[in-house]
This record gives C-alpha cells, sequence and structure tokens, in this order.
C-alpha cells in the first residue's frame, strides 16, 4: 500500500486572506500543501494561488 494522491485542488483567489482561510480550511480536511504558494500581479491586481493534495491507501 502507498499514500498516492488521491485529490489535487489549486486555490486561486485575489485576497491573501481568503488564500490563508480557504488553505486552513482544506489541512483540516486532510489536504497537504503541494508546493509552494504563488503569487502574481494580472493588471493592477494581485492573485495568489496554492496547490493542495489529498493522499490516500490503495
Amino acid at each position: 500500500m502507498s499514500h498516492k494522491i488521491q485529490e489535487y485542488k489549486m486555490i486561486v483567489t485575489n485576497s491573501g486572506d481568503d488564500l490563508e482561510s480557504q488553505v486552513n480550511e482544506l489541512l483540516k480536511k486532510g489536504y497537504e500543501l503541494h508546493g509552494i504558494p504563488g503569487m502574481q500581479t494580472k493588471g493592477a491586481d494581485l492573485v495568489f494561488c496554492q496547490a493542495l493534495v489529498l493522499r490516500g491507501e490503495f
């Protein structure tokens, strides 16, 4: 048995506070961070993103 990735999620938002809230909720549900958070400009706005994975035994 291995802990393979069951599900992959990408959170994308215009708010750092919203990113933090969504990541915290998914961490409570057993998701793990996958890589580092990203931040990019889109015109005058900032866009934040974070990938997360849910692992399971198969």
